[in-house]
């Protein structure tokens, strides 16, 4: 009798083990794919971003205005903007408009102006 019941304890402290682990393995795949999710946004905004300066290269009188939302990302504003302006600005500053103010057309011809509800500073 006392055999039974030991097996039964060891049985439920398997299965509570077994969930346990289930339950941190589900979490760290969530983690891991959220973290590559935002990667990979990034890159995928990267690359609209180049297809646009190609199309004012190739159209130099054409305006393109962006607008951008935060969407659900971990990144705070200012880190959101750090990257935009190292990876995209910095490196093409004749085809964004750099100014606070919203441009004329005149003013915004063979630029890319970006509109957000963050500061991209």
């Amino acid at each position: 009798m006392n055999l039974i019941i030991i097996i039964i304890l060891l049985f439920r402290i398997i299965l509570f083990l077994i969930i346990v682990i289930t339950v941190l393995i589900i979490i760290i795949i969530s983690i891991v794919s959220t973290c590559l999710t935002y990667d990979l946004h990034f890159l995928h905004l990267t690359e609209v971003f180049y297809e646009c300066i190609k199309f004012l290269k190739e159209n130099g009188k054409e305006k393109i205005i962006i607008h951008l939302k935060k969407g659900y990302t971990n990144f705070s504003d200012s880190t959101l903007s750090f990257k935009m302006k190292e990876e995209i600005v910095d490196k093409n500053p004749n085809y964004f408009n750099n100014g606070k103010d919203i441009p004329t057309l005149e003013q915004a011809q063979n630029k890319i102006v970006i509109l957000t509800r963050f500061d991209i500073s």
